[in-house]
């Protein structure tokens, strides 16, 4: 894909983590934010943008800033949870063996 995107002159407008080796992504950050969003999607039960054509969708995610909203009426725990595995920064993302904990006592 990148020597496609590199002999098309496209190279500079493709994301720079579509750059890097597979080794050096955070894949558990991204698997944190699709928990998080999992959540997100169970406590609204709808789905995310679903007014936005995909295409439309990821560029104003990631050109624009888009994000899910977390709604009122969800519980504070939740929607603390929800902000954790949502967070900007992928660094700061839980990893998973973190929020078991936190869903236990959420349960109780």
């Amino acid at each position: 894909l990148l020597q496609f995107f590199y002999k098309c002159g496209l190279i500079n407008c493709i994301n720079s983590a579509l750059q890097r080796d597979p080794e050096d992504l955070n894949i558990r950050a991204a698997d944190m934010w699709s928990f998080g969003i999992m959540l997100w999607e169970l406590n609204t039960r709808e789905v995310p943008f679903s007014d936005l054509q995909p295409m439309e969708c990821g560029m104003k995610i990631a050109l624009e800033g888009l994000r899910v909203q977390i709604p009122p009426g969800i519980s504070r725990n939740m929607s603390r949870l929800m902000n954790i595995c949502l967070n900007e920064d992928p660094g700061r993302r839980p990893n998973f063996d973190q929020i078991i904990p936190i869903l236990e006592k959420m349960s109780q």
